[in-house]
């Protein structure tokens, strides 16, 4: 599921039994530096439904979130749906709209073009939203394993083998498909 920062976005959730109309649902909204909570209301049809607005999904940070709707109902809570969600940056504001992983990605491969280009380097940073990121001493194969553990991360891999393990024997190889 993804929404768009700045633009409007109806969420549903319903765990497929009809709650008495006293019941109460919350969005939750987690990622690893935030946490947003927003009120539901009963759809009347058993599930409850929330309308971001434009200024509700602008204060959104971009990038993945996870999400939670609790509904409550004096002292009993149950969770009645989960999951990821993709919060993409505003295409309509200026600026960087790459993802954390996307820029890392993009660090990792000047620090080898750094180091292929002009020996060795003693240390590269990494500005991440949390804070500066310090990766000192890297060598080539460490900086190349990295890059292609994000490769990975942002489905840029123009690698398409990947280990499968059998039930019994070594690893094999596969050529996937998309």
């Amino acid at each position: 599921m993804t929404i768009t920062k700045g633009m409007s976005a109806r969420l549903t959730a319903s765990n497929g039994k009809s709650p008495s109309p006293d019941w109460m649902a919350t969005l939750h909204l987690t990622d690893e530096n935030s946490a947003q909570d927003f009120a539901m209301a009963a759809d009347g049809s058993g599930g409850f439904e929330i309308e971001l607005t434009p200024a509700q999904t602008s204060s959104l940070g971009a990038g993945a979130k996870d999400f939670a709707v609790k509904a409550t109902k004096g002292g009993q809570a149950v969770i009645i749906a989960k999951g990821r969600l993709e919060v993409l940056p505003d295409p309509t504001q200026a600026g960087d709209k790459r993802t954390q992983d996307e820029k890392d990605l993009a660090a990792v491969e000047k620090a080898i073009r750094d180091i292929i280009a002009g020996g060795a380097v003693q240390s590269y940073s990494i500005q991440t939203t949390v804070g500066q990121r310090q990766l000192t001493r890297m060598t080539l194969e460490e900086l190349r394993a990295e890059r292609r553990q994000l490769l990975r991360i942002t489905g840029k891999s123009p690698d398409r083998w990947r280990p499968i393990k059998p039930c019994f024997g070594d690893y094999h190889h596969y050529r996937l498909r998309r």
